[in-house]
């Protein structure tokens, strides 16, 4: 009842009945502008978005623990080492009977942005220090670190 007699009020009242047009369209306008600033809102991270690039690093022998699980001090041999691992990345002679070597690997798999840089990483570095002597390996370390980021 009460929204009939605004109808009737505006339609009889030149200066409401203007009003409301006025009003009407503000109302258009604003949802118009929030309309443009939401499609320029989305388009941006679509756009930003598809600047992303996945990176893959793989450096080194590859290291993990179940081939280093493989090496027994006192037993295995340096051919045996060398089949299992390849050529050491250093080759450091500690005094005449005995050399230590050392493996290095590196994996790394992430994520970079053209503008914001990288958003994200996964990191394996692993280290085998092994002393060889009268080429038998006498003792060994394996050390694995993992580090990540995400965003």
């Amino acid at each position: 009842m009460l929204i009939i007699k605004i109808q009737a009020h505006l339609e009889r009242c030149p200066t409401c009945a203007i009003i409301g047009k006025h009003q009407g369209i503000n109302i258009k306008q604003r949802y118009m502008k929030n309309l443009k600033k939401f499609l320029i809102a989305f388009l941006s991270i679509i756009i930003l978005s598809s600047c992303s690039k996945k990176n893959f690093l793989e450096q080194g022998t590859t290291l993990n623990k179940e081939k280093v699980s493989k090496i027994v001090e006192g037993s295995t041999t340096e051919s045996q080492m060398i089949k299992l691992f390849g050529v050491p990345t250093i080759r450091k002679e500690i005094n005449s009977n005995e050399i230590q070597w050392t493996y290095q690997y590196v994996k790394k798999s992430s994520t970079s942005h053209m503008i914001i840089g990288e958003t994200q990483y996964d990191i394996v570095e692993g280290t085998l220090d092994v002393i060889v002597s009268k080429g038998l390996v006498i003792w060994f370390n394996y050390n694995e670190e993992h580090k990540q980021k995400k965003w």
